[in-house]
């Protein structure tokens, strides 16, 4: 009888002690993911940081192109001044709304990093305690 429940016991400690490490297991596996999603979306950022850079550095020159084709009476150039510039214009708008959405998914994906972190450091403190 005893040794029943001794075996009952031991199997019961065993098989908490398999949950825990369960758990901790897929804390791990988050915390990997979201920090996975924060490098990739840093990186989406970078480029569309650079891109919006770009454009506004096309924008600029275009601009200043059409603004001397016109003072300069040059109907051909400032026509096609123009257009250039309408199309920098939207590239920018464009960059602009990428690096907006990147920024908020990589703040997003640090935030579920900084929580899964804070769920692993949790179940391995939980795990020491139970050695």
């Amino acid at each position: 009888m005893h040794s029943k429940i001794l075996a009952s016991l031991l199997f019961l400690s065993v098989t908490a002690w398999a949950d825990d490490r369960d758990a901790l297991d897929q804390a791990r596996q988050r915390e990997h993911d979201a920090s996975v999603r924060v490098w990739y979306h840093d990186a989406e950022t970078t480029i569309a940081e650079r891109d919006l850079a770009t454009a506004h550095i096309i924008a600029d020159t275009t601009s200043k192109q059409w603004n001397n084709a016109v003072r300069e009476h040059r109907n051909d150039d400032a026509s096609t001044w123009a257009l250039r510039h309408a199309e920098a214009k939207r590239d920018e708008r464009d960059a602009q709304s990428r690096v907006t959405h990147f920024r908020w998914e990589r703040d997003v994906a640090r935030n579920d990093l900084q929580a899964s972190t804070d769920e692993v450091h949790r179940l391995e403190r939980v795990a020491r305690r139970q050695r």
